[in-house]
């Protein structure tokens, strides 16, 4: 039997609304279950990681300080348009840069997130995973 995904995101205080925005949408995803938690919640549970439990941090390193414990194994960070994301194993990152100049450049990264998100039945990887966000 193919179990469901645990797909936890993390997030500062600031980007907790957006945190479960997304979380809700992981679970309407076919085989992904989401939920949302604060960077201290993470810290008090993350011995419960591993099998078929994943986790999303969101913020940059001065934001989120798990994202900033996690990029220097995380190697594979993409940079579309301001929207910076990587992940190895059963950790992501994603954040933003801030930059307002890459607006147009950016919604053409959404538009195109949502198209994998809506072609993919289902997702092996949290790397699959995070194309999701963008929906």
């Amino acid at each position: 039997m193919n179990e469901s995904k645990e797909i936890i995101v993390v997030s500062p205080d600031q980007y907790k609304d957006l945190a479960r925005k997304l979380s809700h949408k992981i679970s309407k995803v076919p085989g992904c279950n989401g939920a949302f938690w604060s960077i201290k919640q993470f810290g008090d549970n993350e011995f419960q990681l591993g099998g078929n439990r994943y986790a999303i941090f969101m913020g940059n390193a001065d934001e989120n300080s798990l994202t900033n414990d996690f990029l220097p194994v995380i190697t594979n960070i993409s940079n579309q348009a301001g929207a910076c994301y990587g992940f190895d194993g059963t950790k992501a990152v994603t954040f933003g840069e801030g930059k307002l100049e890459q607006k147009e450049a950016f919604k053409d990264v959404l538009k195109n997130s949502a198209a994998i998100a809506a072609g993919t039945s289902a997702f092996s990887t949290v790397g699959a995973g995070i194309a999701v966000m963008s929906v």
